[in-house]
C-alpha cells in the first residue's frame, strides 16, 4: 500500500498526525462548527453524518496553536 499524496486527511489520519485521539479531532471540528475560528477547520462530505476531511495545513495550524484569524478558511466561499 502506497503513501497518499492527497493534502486531505480523514479524522483518524489527522489524529495520528497530531498524536491525539480521534475524539479530540471530532471535538475540535464541532467546536469550529459552533463558532467559526475557535476549533479545527474541516468539512463533512455529506452532512450531518458524513465523513470529515481535514486539510493538512489547517491541522498543522491547529496543532501549533496558530491564531484562527491567520488560518485560511477554505470553505467560507461556497
Amino acid at each position: 500500500m502506497g503513501v497518499s499524496t492527497s493534502p486531505w486527511l480523514t479524522a483518524q489520519e489527522a489524529a495520528d498526525r497530531a498524536r491525539c485521539h480521534r475524539e479530540t479531532i471530532y471535538d475540535a471540528l464541532h467546536q469550529d462548527e459552533l463558532k467559526a475560528g475557535t476549533g479545527l477547520c474541516g468539512r463533512q462530505r455529506t452532512a450531518p453524518k458524513g465523513a470529515w476531511l481535514i486539510h493538512v495545513d489547517d491541522l498543522d495550524a491547529w496543532v501549533s496553536g496558530e491564531a484562527s484569524s491567520r488560518r485560511m478558511r477554505r470553505f467560507d466561499r461556497r
